[in-house]
């Protein structure tokens, strides 16, 4: 969805069911991009910004080989020069000033599960998404917010609003 810092990627989508999220410290994708493109969204739409979190959280490359260095200290040991925009994407989220998977992971798996229970009609309303993710992030998040349109979501007979999670 986000596309070189513009929402212009997003014109013209159908609206479904979209959930974006994001870490506050992505230095590869910046969260103005990402919010930009959530704006852009029509409803239904949800956006989670992480604390302390950068762009390797969503994935499993700051946990590989964490106990000899990280990815890029193994490719050194090896002797595999690493040219400088890859040691840009293979750190941004790995730093100790970082969210770690093992805090980072539980919130990404919550709020993807309950956003999809939402859209395949496996839950009541918007059950997970509200009080639960706020509870469940906690200071954890920046921004959490779902804006839900009457109908929306294939078993959601709820009505409309903003949850926020900080």
């Amino acid at each position: 969805v986000y596309s070189a810092g513009s929402a212009a990627a997003v014109d013209g989508l159908p609206a479904k069911p979209a959930l974006l999220m994001t870490g506050e410290t992505d230095g590869i994708v910046p969260v103005a991009g990402v919010t930009d493109a959530y704006d852009a969204l029509p409803s239904p739409r949800g956006i989670v910004t992480l604390a302390a979190a950068g762009h390797l959280l969503f994935s499993d490359i700051c946990v590989i080989g964490r106990d000899r260095g990280g990815i890029l200290a193994i490719a050194a040991e090896y002797g595999i020069r690493v040219v400088p925009i890859l040691q840009t994407l293979g750190s941004d989220g790995c730093h100790e000033a970082d969210m770690t998977a093992e805090v980072g992971w539980p919130l990404i798996h919550h709020t993807t599960v309950a956003h999809l229970e939402w859209v395949f009609g496996r839950n009541d309303g918007r059950a997970g998404l509200d009080a639960e993710l706020a509870t469940c992030l906690g200071e954890l998040a920046v921004d959490a917010r779902f804006d839900v349109v009457e109908g929306s979501g294939e078993g959601s007979g709820e009505g409309s609003g903003e949850g926020s999670g900080s």
